[in-house]
């Protein structure tokens, strides 16, 4: 990724290995005076906000396999809460279906 304030003349050092991406820090961007912030996408659990590396978006380099391990990671975090979400509705609409009937004295009967 990258700003459209930066110019590249020459290649990029990859400073990032297999398991550590790197990113550049930039003097301006400070977590810890920013906590209430911070505190939204950074839960207490997770520990200080100190914690949280001060590198913006532009550029993080990351290796591949790594990057795509984080996608894997948020796809299945989204895919179960959509999968919950899914599973509320129909608990939500099998309920107003038998109030529908049970309003209307219908009744099954099975022989």
């Amino acid at each position: 990724m990258a700003e459209p304030d930066h110019l590249f003349v020459n290649p990029l050092p990859n400073l990032a290995t297999e398991n550590e991406p790197a990113g550049y820090p930039f003097f301006y961007i400070k977590p810890a005076e920013n906590e209430n912030i911070m505190r939204k996408f950074y839960p207490k659990e997770n520990g200080p906000v100190t914690n949280v590396d001060p590198i913006g978006n532009s550029p993080v380099i990351i290796h591949k396999v790594k990057f795509q391990f984080i996608i894997a990671c948020i796809r299945l975090i989204l895919g179960l809460n959509m999968f919950l979400v899914l599973a509320d509705i129909f608990k939500f609409l099998l309920f107003v279906h038998v109030i529908f009937f049970q309003s209307l004295q219908i009744y099954h009967f099975c022989f």
